[in-house]
C-alpha cells in the first residue's frame, strides 16, 4: 500500500473531521458530533479500555467501522485513510492518548 510520505490525514490540521468529530481533541469520545450518535463513542482516552484491545484490533475497526446491527457507529477509514501505513499511524496516535492520560493520572 502506498504511503502518504509521512502525513497521516486523520492527525493533520483538518483531519479532524475523521476522528475528533465523534472522539473530540484528546479522544475523550467527547466530540461535536458524538451526541448525534447511537452509541456513546469509546474514550480512546482510557488505560483501561486500550488494554483491552491489541493493535491489529484497533487498526480492524479503523479500517472496516463499527457496525451493529446494520447501523454504523463508527465510519469505515479504509477509503479515507487508504494506505496502510496510515492507519497503523493512527493506531500508534491512539495509544499515545491512553498513555498520556495514565500520566497524568499518575501525577
Amino acid at each position: 500500500m502506498e504511503s502518504s510520505g509521512g502525513r497521516t490525514p486523520a492527525l493533520e490540521p483538518g483531519g479532524e473531521k475523521h476522528c475528533a468529530t465523534c472522539h473530540g481533541d484528546k479522544g475523550k469520545g467527547d466530540g461535536a458530533a458524538a451526541p448525534f450518535n447511537a452509541e456513546k463513542p469509546p474514550s480512546l482516552a482510557d488505560p483501561k479500555l486500550l488494554r483491552t484491545l491489541t493493535d491489529g484490533e484497533i487498526l480492524w475497526k479503523i479500517t472496516t467501522g463499527r457496525k451493529e446491527e446494520g447501523e454504523v457507529l463508527m465510519p469505515a477509514m479504509a477509503e479515507k485513510i487508504p494506505a496502510e501505513e496510515d492507519r497503523w499511524k493512527v493506531v500508534s496516535f491512539v495509544r499515545t492518548l491512553a498513555a498520556k492520560a495514565e500520566g497524568a493520572a499518575s501525577r
